[in-house]
């Protein structure tokens, strides 16, 4: 058996090149690709500090901007209808009161009878019948319904605001700064009670003026932010 002389090498192996290995082309050879600011590279995951949740800050802005514009449309179009049909809106609160009477009264009533018979109560079984019968024909006569959402207003009003004025004089008593700013809710909420109990149906009319020019104005100011809202994407 001969050796090879002393300082020779061992021949290369055969079927591959002299010299450096070089990678055999695929994925993690292949050329980068120039990217932009606010673009995440090929091949990587969104994430760092040009990304939130695994998308671009453009691409979240942009989707805030669409959705803040959106909004601002709906809004604009929902105080328009509640100015131009005030009388239509007080009845449709009135269908909403009684669907959320009535569906009290379904709540109640599963509770009732998913209870075990000695905890069941037939004052609640009771309460929820008439809760139900008392949704449905508020919704079958939306008009009364609305009556009786004016008053439940005006009297939860007048509570409120009486309740409001006696704790802002036991403020005062314990020394507190503003003390007065609760006594003007308070006179507020009673001011507010008695128009709702004694002109029901005109408090919830002028209660529908006052929500269009809200939604209105709201809307407005929401487009206007959507359309402002820069496109330059923060620096880290």
């Amino acid at each position: 058996m001969t050796t090879p002389p002393h300082g020779s090498q061992n021949p290369a192996p055969q079927g591959s090149p002299e010299g450096p290995e070089t990678p055999a082309p695929g994925r993690d050879s292949a050329p980068e690709q120039p990217t932009t600011p606010g673009q995440t590279p090929p091949g990587q995951a969104p994430f760092g500090p040009g990304a939130v949740f695994g998308r671009s800050y453009d691409d979240l802005r942009r989707g805030a901007r669409t959705a803040l514009i959106i909004q601002g449309v709906l809004s604009i179009i929902m105080g328009v209808l509640f100015l131009a049909m005030p009388g239509v809106t007080a009845i449709v609160f009135g269908m909403m009161f009684a669907i959320w009477i009535a569906a009290g009264g379904v709540m109640s009533l599963i509770g009732h009878f998913s209870r075990d018979k000695e905890h069941r109560s037939g004052w609640t079984l009771a309460g929820a019948i008439l809760s139900i019968i008392a949704g449905i024909v508020a919704f079958v006569l939306p008009g009364a319904a609305t009556l009786a959402l004016a008053l439940v207003v005006g009297f939860w009003a007048l509570v409120a605001g009486v309740t409001g004025i006696v704790s802002s004089f036991s403020l005062r008593k314990m020394g507190a700064k503003y003390w007065w700013t609760m006594l003007i809710n308070g006179i507020v909420g009673v001011l507010v009670g008695i128009v709702f109990v004694v002109s029901p149906a005109g408090a919830l009319v002028s209660l529908a003026w006052v929500l269009g020019i809200f939604a209105i104005v709201d809307g407005i100011a929401e487009i206007v932010l959507g359309i402002r809202m820069k496109k330059k994407q923060p620096t880290a």
